[in-house]
């Protein structure tokens, strides 16, 4: 048997009041799920129709309808491709901005 701890701060904005263990919920309330199998995104070097074609069944397996799998699946490849795109600059605008704001402090003190 697995021994889980977890501690919920009460005055946190997360919603998050109480957590059951179990395979599907019993009742239909707002949930969150930590399954790692129902997280689908793109993998490196994967093709978007490998991805969809994934991503559909997932869906489908977690209670959406085929037209509601396709839509979303679709949209979380557009967003991946979106951050895969947007963070080739990142490291050397990054570098940049550090050698700039060293070279003020030392100029400034």
């Amino acid at each position: 048997m697995n021994t889980y701890y977890l501690e919920i701060n009460e005055n946190d904005e997360t919603g998050v009041t109480a957590v059951a263990f179990v395979d599907k919920p019993a009742i239909e309330l707002n949930w969150k799920q930590f399954n790692s199998d129902f997280v689908v995104e793109p993998r490196k070097g994967e093709s978007q129709e490998e991805f969809v074609s994934r991503c559909i069944g997932v869906e489908v397996n977690a209670g959406k309808d085929q037209d509601q799998a396709v839509a979303i699946c679709y949209a979380k490849w557009d967003a991946a491709k979106f951050a895969f795109e947007s963070y080739t600059d990142y490291p050397e605008a990054a570098k940049e901005n550090a050698k700039i704001a060293l070279r003020w402090a030392e100029a400034n003190g």
